[in-house]
């Protein structure tokens, strides 16, 4: 029987950066790979640290379809928000290139919304609110794309 192919791609979330075991991270895509134990699974973190939806698309998703994974979780993009040049509009195009190679190849496409990064860190209300905006319109493209 042939295993399982899940690649996860993302940023800190999905490297597991907060989740340490023995010397690296864990994080959730790792669990849930233990998870899917009904059938033997090859399971390959891409994520990094500070990705954007630019390091996904550039470096991630080439190294992504290479293994042609069955299941792939693409979870990015509070990294995005965070910086001066956000532009949704490439965030989504970006994310729409990504989740349609993926779906190219026949892969199960996994997303997730990301919470208000300002509300998470506790972060005042004149930089909280501005993140707010950021983040729920990222979430509104992850929606759009993901009923797509």
């Amino acid at each position: 029987m042939r295993p399982l192919r899940f690649v996860a791609l993302g940023d800190s979330l999905t490297e597991g950066v907060g989740d340490p075991v023995g010397n690296g991270w864990r994080g959730w895509a790792a669990l849930l790979a233990a998870g899917l134990a009904q059938e033997p699974v090859r399971f390959t973190n891409l994520a990094v640290s500070g990705a954007q939806t630019r390091d996904v698309l550039e470096s991630q998703l080439p190294a992504g379809l290479a293994l042609r994974p069955d299941l792939v979780s693409v979870v990015v993009g509070v990294n995005d928000t965070l910086r001066r040049t956000f532009d949704i509009r490439a965030v989504a195009a970006r994310l729409d290139t990504v989740y349609g190679a993926f779906a190219g190849q026949g892969a199960v496409l996994l997303t997730a919304c990301l919470p208000d990064p300002g509300a998470v860190l506790g972060l005042p209300g004149a930089l909280a609110r501005p993140l707010a905006r950021r983040q729920r319109a990222v979430n509104t493209v992850v929606h759009a794309l993901s009923e797509r």
